[in-house]
């Protein structure tokens, strides 16, 4: 879906007063990503809070409605966004409702357990446009600073013509935690949890990617979900995107490796916004997006004469930027539905790999939207 296709913008009383935006639950995603870059965001109110612990809500954001069920949410007249934070599994039928209500919606990645129903919610969004309605997907990620300066020296042609990137999300955490995410039920598992991320930069950064071939494992002692993965995607070209992701890397590489005809590009660590926020950090604070020290570098090498060029500030608060604009003038939503679809469309496929051992042929697709970056 292209802005073309979005149905008119909002009315002239949005343009007179905050974006009220309501929080479907207050989990850790709510908590650390949601409730601090709507709160920094211009032109948002952070109106409600969904959770069955008032005194949690009160305590972090007294000035800030508790609500005790979705249903409360939904049925607010006053709230204009709801941003689905919910369990895996119930995001599409959420989303469904929050847009049958009239609410822009929000969806966290994973939009939907499988492709069928990340489409589901792909065609509702835009059913929904057509009634001046913006459905985003959370693809946060596509604003951290390390992934924005691989593409930046992508787009300067400095590591020449890409060949091979190596993109690692990797935590130690040793000890399975008794939570949706690692028991082992509908939605559960780290490939869900960071695999999108991982899949969505290697598409922006490559377009659609040729077969997928992936080993998908549950590692730690008493684990019950996945925790871990290795992934390879092939684009046209011959560029290889390999993506991993572990619970038990206590010595952990270069967050992004890209190898080019031109040389390499190292960089190291994960973007500082996730930790920052979780601190206390807000994105109006000075130093925030930053990372600090030999992290705050990115080095590029021909094998001969390395050299350091600044890393880019992580900028998550474009994604409510880019939201605002959506909504109050018709422009092109931070992240596409038909996006999320699609990666979770290679999600899936990368499952049904690991699954039978055997390389998965992947359709063409076109390339995917990317927001305020030209393709001239």
């Amino acid at each position: 879906m292209t802005h073309a296709t979005l149905g008119a913008p909002a009315t002239s009383a949005h343009e007179q007063r905050p974006l009220r935006v309501g929080l479907a639950s207050f989990g850790m995603v709510s908590r650390v990503f949601h409730a601090p870059l709507v709160r920094a965001a211009d032109g948002f109110e952070l109106a409600a809070i969904v959770s069955s612990d008032a005194g949690k809500v009160r305590a972090a954001h007294p000035d800030v409605r508790h609500l005790p069920d979705v249903d409360a949410l939904l049925g607010d007249p006053d709230i204009d966004v709801v941003v689905v934070t919910t369990p895996n599994d119930t995001h599409v039928p959420l989303t469904l409702a929050a847009v049958e209500a009239g609410k822009h919606v929000v969806v966290e990645k994973p939009v939907g357990l499988d492709h069928a129903e990340a489409l589901r919610l792909a065609d509702a969004a835009n059913d929904a446009a057509e009634r001046g309605l913006v459905v985003t997907a959370f693809h946060n990620r596509r604003w951290d600073g390390d992934f924005l300066s691989v593409q930046d020296a992508l787009a300067d042609g400095r590591p020449g013509r890409p060949v091979t990137l190596h993109s690692h999300f990797d935590r130690f955490r040793p000890e399975p935690r008794d939570r949706w995410r690692e028991n082992g039920g509908p939605g559960s598992g780290l490939w869900l949890d960071l695999g999108p991320h991982l899949v969505d930069q290697a598409r922006v950064l490559f377009g659609a990617p040729e077969w997928v071939q992936a080993d998908i494992a549950t590692i730690r002692d008493g684990a019950r979900a996945n925790d871990y993965a290795d992934v390879t995607l092939a684009f046209p070209g011959g560029v290889r995107a390999i993506l991993h992701a572990t619970t038990l890397a206590a010595a952990t590489p270069p967050r992004l490796v890209l190898h080019g005809t031109g040389g390499s590009l190292v960089v190291e660590g994960l973007d500082p916004q996730e930790a920052q926020l979780g601190s206390g950090i807000v994105p109006t604070d000075r130093g925030y997006g930053l990372a600090e020290g030999a992290q705050s570098a990115v080095l590029l090498t021909d094998g001969t004469t390395p050299t350091t060029i600044p890393r880019r500030a992580g900028e998550y608060p474009q994604f409510y930027a880019r939201l605002h604009a959506a909504i109050t003038r018709g422009e092109a939503p931070p992240v596409s539905m038909r996006d999320a679809a699609e990666v979770m469309r290679i999600i899936e496929a990368a499952i049904r790999s690991a699954e039978t051992g055997a390389r998965v042929p992947l359709r063409r697709t076109s390339r995917p939207d990317e927001p305020g970056r030209s393709r001239e």
